[in-house]
């Protein structure tokens, strides 16, 4: 009799959850999450209109491209990158939850990014994230794999070589690049990397370093002598 009862009660325990109940825990755990403003990971599955499906704490959610761990200027740069985001994992905050119908929304824009420091002259892989009259845009954080984030810049037109011009790369386009120095506008310059051999990354070369120093001898004559025109202008 009591083993008949024992018997009871370890079936009641592996007994398979109801799918709904199952459904409905997970929801009671993302609401607790959300109400305590925690971070938690998300996973990006696939493109939508104008964002991503994700999952977050093993349900299906929503991220508008507005609310990603970082922003561009327009649709087109997500919709161009979007192919290298599938299945990376960033981190978000719960922002609204429905239950009928089934319908969260997350926000991603929490700190969770690495300090990026390039090196000068340094070689990296780049994503075409935009195709304007003067250059194109990248983003090498698909160098680092995201893990720092977005790190957007621009090769000037007059950097293009090989008689190719910005209309010849498309968005989404893998491009190496070498580090050439910041912007003003928290852009960052490069130079194309046409060697047919495949680039140590992140280091320069001896040419590159070599035309690099030249380059930088070059800006510093330029202001020390721009300095002296000053001096004798001013007396």
């Amino acid at each position: 009799m009591h083993l008949n009862k024992f018997i009871d009660k370890v079936k009641n325990i592996f007994k398979p959850t109801d799918k709904k109940e199952w459904l409905s825990n997970l929801i009671d755990d993302a609401e607790m999450h959300m109400n305590n403003n925690n971070s938690l990971p998300f996973k990006i599955m696939e493109l939508k209109n104008i964002g991503f499906s994700v999952k977050v704490n093993g349900l299906f959610a929503f991220i508008s491209f507005y609310h990603m761990p970082w922003k561009y200027s327009n649709v087109n740069s997500w919709i161009a990158i979007a192919p290298y985001l599938t299945n990376k994992i960033f981190y978000c905050k719960i922002y609204a939850i429905g239950r009928e119908p089934l319908k969260i929304v997350i926000n991603g824009e929490v700190a969770q990014f690495k300090k990026v420091n390039l090196v000068w002259g340094g070689m990296y892989k780049g994503l075409v994230i935009g195709i304007l009259e003067y250059g194109l845009l990248i983003d090498i954080g698909y160098h680092f794999e995201w893990h720092c984030g977005s790190v957007v810049g621009l090769i000037h037109s007059s950097q293009f070589g090989n008689g190719k011009k910005p209309e010849d790369y498309e968005a989404g386009q893998e491009i190496t690049v070498i580090y050439v120095k910041p912007h003003e506008n928290n852009h960052h310059l490069f130079n194309i990397e046409y060697g047919e051999k495949e680039p140590q990354l992140d280091v320069p070369d001896k040419k590159t370093t070599l035309r690099m120093k030249k380059t930088k001898k070059n800006e510093e004559l330029m202001q020390n002598f721009a300095k002296r025109k000053r001096g004798t202008t001013s007396k």
